[in-house]
């Protein structure tokens, strides 16, 4: 393992390298790890918080030092790959080979939308990240639309990162994809169109429209996405969710109010002591809140983090399948809450607007 770790050490220092990917064998799919600022790597998954390029060293000559180990290493245009094998350790060095060589998504094959956009690399890059982690979850979910045309819904869309970033990696997956952003802002709007327009992207609409009245009846979109809605505007997202009958549906919340400022007297009361606890508990059941509110809708629901915290500390992900019908059960154990918090949330309408009443007693 000596040889490994001599020319491993070099490599992850390397500021080109982007990402390691570790495999106890040629059958193992393997463990990402994503650099994370200067000299930390965090996992894809995010199942841990970011370590130190050291660690990263550590984990690997104790984790991954057994005969038939591969750590694969995708630097800017180069694939460095180590092969634990019974003589000791092979190297190959070989030029990447396009966009599939690393498990990122590359943001040079991104350039033509990195200039459509205008803004500095330092801003942009970080907001193109952030789409681009958002995306390569919503691509995971998208394995049974190979040759279908998937509809996707952008609300609260803002420059379209997100949106044009689906669209990107939907034609690398040879799907065929339209999309449509929503947007209270008439200059993001205004910015999309001429973005879509340059890029030749002739199925990408845009509409400046506030959420609050938006409908999604009739809609018929296979794809809701919302990244960083604000306070009720990841609500909204849900509601027209639902009523366009979307399948799936992918949403970052951002900053939260909304049960903050209603609850009334409730068994967490003394947390209002403490304004950032206060804060954080309320964001955490609202999100919560959220989930109860999908389930009860017929969703099947996961939560996972889908960026660095580096990238944003709104790395929160709900995730929603279209998988029943309306689950009572749920639909209670939400009201509850309402009732147990003296709240009546934005979501309350839709839990009446679906057919769920408050239950008695």
């Amino acid at each position: 393992m000596a040889r490994l770790m001599i020319g491993l050490t070099a490599t992850i220092a390397n500021d080109e390298c982007a990402s390691v990917r570790l495999r106890r064998g040629a059958e193992d799919s393997g463990v990402v790890y994503v650099r994370d600022g200067d000299g930390f790597w965090a996992r894809e998954d995010m199942e841990q918080e970011a370590i130190h390029s050291e660690e990263l060293v550590s984990v690997i000559q104790q984790e991954y030092s057994g005969r038939g180990a591969i750590v694969e290493c995708f630097l800017g245009a180069e694939q460095v790959t180590y092969r634990v094998e019974s003589g000791g350790t092979t190297v190959l060095r070989k030029p990447a080979e396009g966009p599939s060589a690393s498990p990122l998504e590359d943001l040079a094959s991104l350039g033509r939308l990195l200039d459509a956009f205008g803004t500095p690399k330092s801003r942009r890059r970080a907001k193109l990240q952030q789409a681009l982690q958002f995306g390569k979850i919503v691509a995971a979910a998208l394995a049974g639309y190979q040759g279908k045309r998937l509809s996707i819904l952008d609300l609260a869309c803002g420059r379209s990162y997100l949106g044009f970033v689906l669209m990107h990696q939907a034609a690398r997956r040879g799907l065929r994809a339209g999309l449509h952003g929503v947007d209270a802002n008439p200059a993001y709007v205004q910015k999309s169109r001429a973005v879509a327009e340059s890029l030749g992207l002739a199925d990408c609409t845009f509409e400046q429209a506030d959420l609050a009245g938006y409908s999604g009846e009739g809609g018929n979109y296979d794809v809701v996405v919302c990244l960083h809605g604000c306070d009720t505007l990841t609500d909204e997202a849900i509601r027209i969710a639902w009523e366009s009958k979307s399948r799936l549906v992918f949403l970052a919340p951002c900053c939260q109010h909304e049960l903050r400022h209603t609850w009334q007297e409730h068994p967490l009361q003394w947390a209002s002591r403490y304004g950032l606890i206060e804060q954080r508990l309320a964001d955490a059941l609202t999100d919560g809140y959220r989930c109860l509110v999908l389930e009860a809708l017929g969703y099947q629901v996961k939560v996972l983090r889908f960026a660095t915290q580096s990238l944003s500390p709104k790395n929160l992900l709900i995730q929603g399948q279209l998988m029943s019908g309306p689950v009572q059960e749920r639909a209670d154990a939400a009201w509850r809450f309402c009732q147990r918090f003296g709240a009546r949330l934005r979501l309350a309408d839709v839990l009446d607007a679906a057919g769920f009443r408050p239950p008695k007693g």
